[in-house]
């Protein structure tokens, strides 16, 4: 009898891993090691035809405050993937609105209905939300379906714990924090063993994000480990050349600020943690009512209350330009907004990107005018908060030499009513735009070549005009077809190109851009002048005006 037993205890391993990885031809069913998914076919309002995934465990239940863990293989394990997982725990409680809960590390995987024998390209998507929202389900599916699935690509998209179960941290490390961080390297991993199994073809992933997705996707991409879990980068609208990326002392502050308020303000760091992990998860969003904290940070420019930290683990105790000196070199394409900071300077009727508008002190359409000199002044002073710049009058010589650079209540365009607001936005953008740029050049500097970025420059007439609402949906489909078209070229490994233009590389003298609107054009000027300008005065200075660094 023990020999029989032993003999199917064999031939169960071989069966396990010989069929490892498989699809059902024609069927929504995929069996990977883990688990077998059962899945759904789904067709969008304009008839495109796909799988979907909904709701893959990648790891275990997570325990709060502590590192994932991968799945064990489960033979027998059946997944009903046919319902958008919940979202990780968010900053504050969403209510109705979005269900959430701790137990949310799950991803989705989107393929082509029609069966292929070519392993097709995967595109990896990582939500934004300032390290404190989002989930997977505010994307939806069609978006992808419609522009990438119809072009023969697979698309996964998955979730992370955000705030304070996400980020929260000790300065000891005894709770690490970076749990998100850890959570999108599991997920990684996961993608990189099982995505065959779904017809996608594991040296050829893409992986990108928005805001702190594209945060995120930096941060993973300086771990030398990560070097084959994915071959090239697309980057909206975030790096850690800016210190709201990264900001290690002012999420110490933030965790010790909410763990006291919980009644968790025991100085030994284990006893500490013990005490949160008993906490119920509602007094976190309850605390932050009766400290009357706003939704991000009003005055700083380290704006996010939860971040990633350099720590130990993660980061390997290494500065970011140390991590960037070693990071693998990848293909990258980096998408920023013509108008990037006015999410940050404009308050509209949008209930996600108007926490940054009102936080912020921003401006509605209408009172635009409103905007003064000393608001440039109050944002520009929020870059000079080190002691290094305590004498009032290199704090002056500093706005002078901004106010020049910028032309600021000078030249042809300072009679206009809305000058003063159009010059905040524009020096907001440092955060967005000129870390970005700062982060090509640095890493052109260490021998990176294949870095590529465009600008969309587009605002539907509905929302420029806030007057009859109506959309001119022609130009619309066109601007989204242009935008994609650069995007799907770049995932299939071709440069991208739209129109038949393709985006100049990045050189030693230029960060030329893509500018996408109806049409396509190539832009040298908008970009380099701006980082040129902050990386003397940095120099000047001896700090980093981004990463608020002594040099």
């Amino acid at each position: 009898m023990k020999g029989v037993l032993l003999n199917c205890s064999i031939l169960l391993v071989f069966f396990a891993g010989a069929f490892a990885h498989f699809q059902i031809p024609g069927l929504p069913i995929v069996r990977i090691p883990e688990y077998t998914a059962f899945g759904f076919k789904n067709t969008t309002h304009k008839g495109i035809e796909s799988y979907l995934y909904l709701g893959l465990p990648y790891v275990k239940p997570p325990e709060r405050f502590e590192k994932s863990e991968p799945l064990n293989p489960n033979l027998v394990k059946r997944v009903q993937a046919k319902a958008w997982p919940n979202a990780c725990h968010q900053i504050i409680d969403v209510g109705d609105a979005v269900k959430t809960s701790e137990d949310c590390l799950y991803l989705n995987v989107f393929t082509p209905a029609k069966f292929s024998t070519k392993l097709r390209p995967v595109f990896v998507f990582i939500h934004g939300g300032g390290y404190a929202y989002g989930n997977t389900e505010a994307y939806g599916s069609e978006y992808f379906i419609d522009n990438f699935i119809s072009q023969d690509i697979i698309v996964v998209t998955l979730q992370y714990r955000v705030a304070h179960f996400g980020y929260l941290a000790t300065r000891d490390h005894v709770i690490n924090g970076n749990f998100g961080l850890f959570d999108q390297l599991e997920a990684l991993k996961f993608i990189k063993r099982n995505i065959i199994g779904f017809g996608g073809d594991p040296n050829q992933i893409t992986l990108g994000g928005h805001s702190a997705g594209s945060t995120s996707t930096h941060a993973l991409s300086l771990r030398p480990d990560t070097k084959n879990l994915y071959n090239q980068e697309i980057r909206l609208a975030g790096s850690n050349y800016a210190i709201w990326g990264i900001s290690s002392e002012s999420n110490f502050n933030q965790s010790e600020l909410i763990s006291n308020a919980v009644g968790c303000n025991q100085v030994d760091s284990h006893a500490r943690k013990a005490c949160l992990k008993q906490v119920d998860y509602k007094r976190f969003w309850e605390v932050r009512k009766e400290l009357h904290l706003f939704d991000i940070v009003p005055d700083k420019i380290d704006a996010l209350y939860w971040t990633p930290n350099f720590d130990n683990d993660f980061f390997q105790g290494k500065t970011l330009d140390e991590l960037q000196a070693m990071a693998p070199k990848r293909k990258t394409l980096y998408g920023l907004d013509i108008g990037e900071s006015l999410h940050m300077t404009l308050i509209t009727q949008n209930p996600i990107t108007n926490i940054y508008g009102i936080a912020r002190g921003g401006y509605t359409y209408e009172n635009r005018s409103a905007a003064t000199p000393e608001k440039i002044r109050e944002f520009i002073l929020q870059l000079l908060v080190d002691p290094k710049f305590d004498n009032p009058a290199t704090k002056e010589a500093i706005i002078n030499r901004v106010f020049n650079f910028y032309q600021i209540g000078v030249g042809p365009n300072a009679t206009d009513p809305n000058h003063y607001f159009y010059k905040l936005t524009e020096v907001n953008q440092i955060i967005l735009k000129g870390a970005t740029g700062t982060e090509i050049e640095a890493k052109y500097d260490l021998g990176w070549r294949d870095l590529y970025l465009f600008q969309l420059n587009y605002v539907r007439p509905q929302d420029l005009d806030q007057i009859d609402g109506i959309s001119n949906t022609t130009e619309d489909n066109l601007v989204q077809k242009n935008l994609v078209q650069v995007f799907y070229n770049f995932i299939k490994g071709q440069n991208p190109s739209s129109n038949g233009i393709s985006i100049p590389k990045v050189t030693a003298n230029s960060i030329p851009y893509m500018l996408i609107n109806d049409q396509t054009t190539i832009g040298t000027t908008d970009i380099k002048p701006t980082v040129d300008f902050w990386k003397q005065l940095a120099a000047d200075y001896q700090f980093d005006f981004l990463r608020q660094i002594h040099l």
